[in-house]
């Protein structure tokens, strides 16, 4: 009887104690998910901008705003035994401030939950207030080689005719505002819908 008391006893505490590590281990998560005051030297700037499929309206409070990104411009790059990659250009719309882009990393990016690798983008460029602005090369995203079976399962096995792409983008740059070239890094969330490239390329 003691012994049945006793496991009652641990076992109570034990599923306590778990509880207490488990919100200990998401607030952990929480915030490690918070970003930093600086990235490689770069302010942070605060407020997130979304990337749209369209461009929306111009946000003074931001030096940079939401971009467009043409889903008739996506195209197929490469098929090869090491992945899939892909070309997909965007447009920076409706800038509010004059300034220079110097590179632009991703993380976390995903095509229909598939992680896949985005190299930095190293071109650098200048942009001014209230124009549009083509980035000078394409941002290529590549299937690596042990997720391209599963990506080409899916494919075969329920192809769908929209690709969501999602995660986040770092644009590093200096923007200009009150006459003052400021030193920021821009955090902008993407969550897309695209034409499913491979479809228009058998067409």
């Amino acid at each position: 009887m003691r012994t049945g008391t006793g496991s009652f006893w641990f076992l109570c505490h034990y599923r306590a104690a778990a509880v207490v590590v488990a919100c200990l281990i998401a607030a952990g998560i929480a915030h490690a998910q918070e970003l930093p005051d600086r990235i490689r030297g770069y302010k942070v700037h605060k407020q997130i901008v979304t990337v749209r499929e369209t461009a929306g309206p111009t946000d003074a409070s931001s030096p940079m705003v939401a971009s467009r990104i043409d889903p008739e411009q996506v195209a197929l790059k490469e098929i090869s035994l090491t992945g899939v990659s892909f070309e997909m250009p965007i447009e920076l719309s409706a800038l509010p401030h004059s300034g220079r882009v110097d590179f632009i990393t991703f993380s976390e990016m995903t095509v229909n939950d598939i992680p896949v690798a985005v190299d930095e983008f190293r071109t650098e460029f200048r942009f001014r207030k209230g124009e549009k602005v083509l980035l000078p090369s394409p941002v290529t995203i590549f299937f690596p080689a042990h997720r391209l079976v599963q990506a080409a399962w899916r494919e075969m096995r329920d192809s769908q005719p929209k690709w969501r792409v999602r995660g986040r983008v770092f644009v590093f740059g200096r923007f200009k505002r009150f006459g003052i070239h400021h030193k920021r890094v821009v955090p902008v969330d993407i969550d897309i819908n695209i034409d499913n490239p491979v479809i228009r390329a058998r067409k």
